[in-house]
């Protein structure tokens, strides 16, 4: 089973490498954005794995990466992946968006931010409804929506508001 995983997850990332990204950093090239993308796709699922008590991997014909366990399941999508310079130093870090979906049917989305000291490694796991937009000179830009998940106009996409963050002491911290 971990073959078959590992060899799908070649797979989706030589199909993300080859396929154009809004999310590709405009200073990279294709080789260093490749390698740091299949690390966060890697570092990303073995977090999220290890939250789980006996997890199945699975992933789907779209690239999409299922884990599921006791009643609960993580989504992450290969779109979901933003990579950019966040900290202070010279190496490609990221930003993962991913969706839990409860036993009980309720969904919520997750943020995590990757640092890449070497090793890319996950620093902060946190609920956030972020759209990451993109990264540039060590600013996170996104989407907020202005309405909480209860109201009706949660999903309005006037209903939004641009925010920037910048990552301190590995916490994003808005900017205003």
């Amino acid at each position: 089973m971990k073959i078959i995983a590992s060899l799908l997850l070649v797979i989706l990332v030589g199909i993300t490498c080859s396929t154009p990204s809004a999310n590709k950093p405009a200073d990279s090239n294709t080789n260093d954005f490749g390698a740091v993308s299949k690390s966060v796709i890697d570092a990303a699922q073995t977090y999220l794995a290890s939250q789980l008590k006996n997890p199945i991997i699975s992933i789907e014909n779209n690239g999409n990466i299922i884990i599921k366990a006791e009643g609960m399941s993580y989504l992450l999508a290969a779109g979901n992946i933003n990579i950019g310079l966040i900290d202070e130093d010279q190496n490609q870090d990221a930003i993962v968006s991913y969706l839990v979906t409860l036993a009980d049917g309720r969904k919520f989305h997750r943020q995590l931010i990757l640092l890449n000291k070497g090793e890319i490694k996950v620093v902060r796991d946190f609920v956030s409804e972020l759209r990451v937009m993109q990264i540039s000179n060590r600013t996170i830009f996104g989407e907020l929506p202005k309405f909480g998940p209860n109201s009706p106009l949660h999903t309005c996409g006037e209903c939004k508001e641009n925010v920037k963050y910048k990552l301190v002491a590995d916490s994003l911290q808005l900017i205003k």
